[in-house]
């Protein structure tokens, strides 16, 4: 009797580390986009959805630049402080919000909602899940979907269980974009993608990478950064998100596709686009150029980032 109660003592022990092992490992696995400290699951209540909602209503009505922008910083500052615990990120509650701010005429006060508000919620509740998110997509593509219901699919799918890998979080983003009625960009090459945002009329677009946590750098830099010229083949310029992320000489392709095509059936758009554009290495100049192709047809001669606008125009507008 004494022998078996030591052995069944050993057995649950064994199994106890082999738990605690196993567990510890698996956590290991599913990294946080942001550090622990950091890191909020945001609550479930409907008081704290409604109390969200109506500071939002509350900048929307505001027709003071300044006053919306301190509306801002103030329901930001509570969250980061700790004074507020914003609700957990629901895809339909993030929706919600997007509508009731997408009136707002200036397109610069609805990004600083991204940037202040949204992106730390949505981020900071995020868990990088890669193995989870193959899962899906694995299910997803013997469902056939069209780029649309794709797009929300996977918006809904990663919300709702707060994991994810890049290719999830940038959809996540592009449909908060487009929700949000700014211009906006998805970039990729074979290792990652993320968005980029049009805030200014030359087309000069900016980085949003849920991922990393970058947010706020050009894509580009001035035109003279990305064509020959006697300085640059001397002292070629950085270019410190792309050489930071991407090989230097990695393909990375931009593709812009409108709210109003999402429930055509365009299988990979993302991969197969008519009309997008693309940063490549030049061998010769030892630098990054950039290169627009509408409807299939690369546009002759130097290529700027004004050129980027002109892209943009030509999608929403055919």
């Amino acid at each position: 009797m004494i022998n078996l109660r030591k052995m069944f003592t050993r057995i649950f022990t064994v199994l106890l580390l082999f738990f605690y092992c196993g567990n510890t490992i698996f956590s290991a696995l599913r990294t946080t986009l942001v550090s622990k400290d950091l890191h909020k699951k945001g609550v479930r209540r409907k008081g704290s959805y409604k109390y969200i909602k109506d500071r939002f209503q509350e900048i929307a009505d505001s027709t003071n630049p300044a006053e919306q922008r301190q509306l801002i910083k103030e329901l930001a500052e509570m969250y980061n402080k700790n004074i507020l615990d914003l609700p957990s990120a629901e895809p339909d509650f993030i929706l919600d919000l997007c509508d009731i701010v997408r009136p707002i005429p200036d397109i610069s006060i609805r990004f600083s909602i991204i940037k202040e508000i949204l992106n730390p919620l949505i981020r900071r509740q995020l868990i990088y899940d890669n193995d989870i998110s193959n899962g899906r997509w694995e299910q997803d593509e013997k469902l056939n979907l069209s780029y649309g219901r794709q797009l929300y699919r996977t918006y809904y799918d990663t919300l709702e269980s707060k994991t994810g890998k890049c290719l999830d979080f940038t959809l996540v983003g592009r449909v908060i974009l487009d929700r949000l009625g700014i211009p906006n960009a998805i970039i990729f090459n074979e290792t990652h993608i993320f968005n980029a945002y049009l805030l200014g009329r030359l087309g000069e677009y900016r980085i949003w990478d849920m991922t990393w946590g970058i947010l706020g750098s050009p894509l580009l830099t001035d035109d003279k950064a990305f064509f020959p010229s006697i300085q640059s083949i001397v002292s070629p310029p950085k270019d410190s998100y792309l050489d930071k992320k991407f090989n230097q000489t990695s393909r990375i392709t931009g593709v812009m596709i409108p709210y109003k095509l999402y429930n055509e059936n365009f299988l990979k758009i993302l991969y197969q686009p008519q009309s997008y554009f693309e940063i490549n290495f030049n061998d010769s100049t030892k630098r990054r150029e950039l290169s627009v192709t509408i409807d299939g047809k690369r546009i002759p001669g130097e290529t700027s980032s004004k050129d980027l606008l002109s892209l943009w125009n030509h999608i929403i507008t055919s």
